[in-house]
Formats: C-alpha cells, structure tokens, sequence
C-alpha cells in the first residue's frame, strides 16, 4: 500500500516538475497573430498594416526614430551600471 502511494506521489511530483519547466521555456516576445484570411476581417487587418506602413515612412521621412527603437549607448560608456567611487559615502538611510 505504501509503496503504491509513494509512487503516485512520485509520478505527481515528476508531472508538475515537468509542466513547471515546460512552462517556462516559452517565447520570450510578443506573438504575432497570423492575418486573418476571410471577411471584413482581412479588410480591417489590411488597412492597418497600411496605416502602420504610412506611419513608418512618415517617421522615416521626418528623420524620427519608432517609439520602440532606442539609440544605442556611448561606446564608451557602461551599460546597465553606474562606476562605483571607493570614496563616495553611503546614501543617507542606508545601513
């Protein structure tokens, strides 16, 4: 009896160890939704790929960069860090 319940508890624990890590080894971006291919639909899909066409060429033509491009950094500066000074006291309030 015992040992029927220790396997199931096993069996249990090796299925949500493995939907855990199944789960997490998703895509990482945003999906992209295939166009929709019937109807009014594919009208309303098509306009907007459009619009969104017109937009970029407007921003090119400006000389303007898409809202989601970021400049790259200074070469010579750090990325992600701010340079540690062995002299700068603590923040007031820090322990």
């Amino acid at each position: 009896m015992n040992t029927r319940l220790f396997s199931l508890i096993g069996a249990l624990g090796m299925a949500l160890a493995m939907t855990t890590a199944l789960a997490s080894c998703g895509v990482k971006t945003g999906l992209d939704r295939p166009a929709p291919m019937f109807g009014k639909a594919r009208q309303d899909y098509l306009a907007e790929q459009e619009r969104l066409k017109a937009e970029a060429a407007a921003r090119a033509a400006a000389g303007t960069p898409a809202p989601e491009v970021l400049p790259p950094p200074a070469p010579n500066q750090p990325v992600g860090r701010t340079p540690i000074s062995p002299t700068a006291s603590p923040p007031p309030g820090a322990p």
